[in-house]
């Protein structure tokens, strides 16, 4: 009897001691309904915890950074038990702009704070904060807001008198946009709204000619126009219903010099040499490099370690390229909140994890999945502010980026350690028992012999 409850209590250890030492995990996220106002407007911060296990509780504070600016000013407590075990569960709360300046929110905990999931477990989390900037408000602004309360409340009490007037069109995308004997780059999309143009230095006029994709639109800034390097052009597309949408078409000067080609994965780009046709991306600075004894435009970050340069493909769209060694890899820069990663592909396995690549706003990163929660996904990058390389965690619901809890990570090693010493202690003691019952079988046969 002993020996049948020592093998149950090793199969119970195996199955059961590995899951019950996996730490939870979670998030405390901050965000804004939006992170620009002015004097006299009134915005709502939303803090939404997530924990993969559910939800138990939790007892916090948030706190603005800058007493002068929002009202309420004070610290304010958010703690409750949460009905339903939710894995999310968000906070709401709604402040108004009473001064000029910034004001940031994050969550603090409280003596005797917690954050727990639905066994009265301690998360693990992570957290992100956001800073709303309130600048003030000008007589046009304050004109405006009296205007657009006027209209609610007329919008409220009145019906209108002609029931069969059709719903208009807010279509407000062009079909086509062209320049005349010039490349508009990159090629036209209708999702695209910023474009360039290169011209030589003594052209003065071009012709914009575009296509709405409603015939009823109207079309602001085409036909012939007036042009200086360093413009801004814009056309202006005004749906029937009155929603507006711009394309901005920015003028540099052209570069006839030499082109220089080079192939990435099979294909074929252009060098670009006009530093006018690039953008500067946050923690770079402007730089010349030389590549096949010519110079061009460049960015560096020293910390990083990584130096741009922007490609031209054959459709005329223009990224930045990491640029080592004589070599190309495209820049995949992700950045959200303070955070600024250029994501990088990691070549090891992690284990709990399948590698696998996620789009976030079009483009596409590797990552790393979970595998019991597909809600977290992971990606290895370089923090461009710091220079260092680690873990970064996104959340897909929240569309949000955040420092990794490498708690998790540790979590899953000693997981998988734990499993290992369980599955060999199981092992021994499975092999002990057989052994020791063949010993008894082979003990009473001598007895019976005798």
């Amino acid at each position: 009897m002993k020996k049948i409850k020592f093998i149950l209590f090793s199969i119970f250890t195996f199955i059961f001691l590995p899951s019950s030492v996996f730490a939870s995990s979670g998030s405390i996220n901050v965000t804004a309904s939006s992170t620009n106002i002015k004097v006299g407007d009134t915005v709502t911060v939303t803090t939404t915890f997530r924990a993969d296990e559910g939800i138990g509780g939790y007892y916090m504070s948030l706190a603005p950074s800058n007493t002068s600016v929002l009202s309420p000013n004070t610290q304010l407590t958010l703690n409750g038990l949460v009905s339903g075990n939710p894995k999310i569960y968000s906070n709401d709360i709604t402040f108004k702009a009473i001064s000029a300046g910034s004001c940031s929110f994050k969550v603090h905990v409280l003596d005797n704070g917690e954050f727990v999931d639905t066994n009265g477990n301690e998360i693990n989390y992570s957290f992100s904060s956001v800073t709303i900037n309130v600048s003030e408000a000008t007589y046009s602004d304050i004109q405006n807001r009296s205007s657009s309360t006027t209209t609610t409340k007329k919008n409220n009490t009145t019906t209108s008198n002609n029931s069969n007037d059709e719903e208009k069109s807010d279509n407000n995308y062009l079909k086509d946009l062209t320049i005349e004997g010039i490349e508009l780059l990159p090629t036209f999309s209708k999702e695209e709204q910023n474009y360039s143009i290169e011209i030589d230095k003594d052209t003065k006029e071009i012709t914009i000619n575009a296509v709405a994709e409603d015939n009823n639109a109207e079309i602001e800034g085409i036909g012939k126009v007036n042009v200086n390097i360093g413009d801004k052009l814009e056309v202006v597309v005004t749906a029937p219903s009155g929603e507006r949408r711009t394309y901005i078409i920015n003028v540099v000067e052209k570069d006839n010099s030499e082109k220089i080609t080079v192939k990435v994965n099979g294909k074929e780009y252009t060098i670009v040499t006009n530093k006018d046709l690039l953008t500067k991306p946050d923690n770079f600075k402007e730089t010349t490099i030389k590549i096949n004894g010519k110079e061009v435009p460049a960015f560096i970050n020293k910390k990083a370690n990584i130096t741009l340069v922007g490609l031209k493909d054959s459709k005329g769209k223009i990224n930045l390229y990491i640029y080592k060694n004589k070599k190309y890899t495209l820049f995949k820069q992700l950045q959200n909140y303070n955070l600024n990663i250029s994501v990088l592909n990691y070549n090891k396995k992690l284990y709990g994890f399948t590698k696998s690549t996620i789009k976030i706003n079009k483009k596409e990163y590797p990552c790393y999945v979970y595998n019991k929660n597909k809600n977290i996904i992971i990606l290895y990058g370089t923090n461009l502010k710091t220079g260092k390389n680690g873990f970064y965690q996104y959340d897909k619901e929240l569309d949000t980026l955040i420092n990794y809890n490498k708690n998790i990570i540790n979590d899953l090693n000693l997981f998988k350690i734990i499993g290992l010493v369980a599955t060999i202690a199981f092992a021994v003691s499975l092999i002990f028992n057989i052994v020791m019952l063949i010993e008894n079988k082979k003990i009473k046969k001598r007895k019976n012999n005798s």
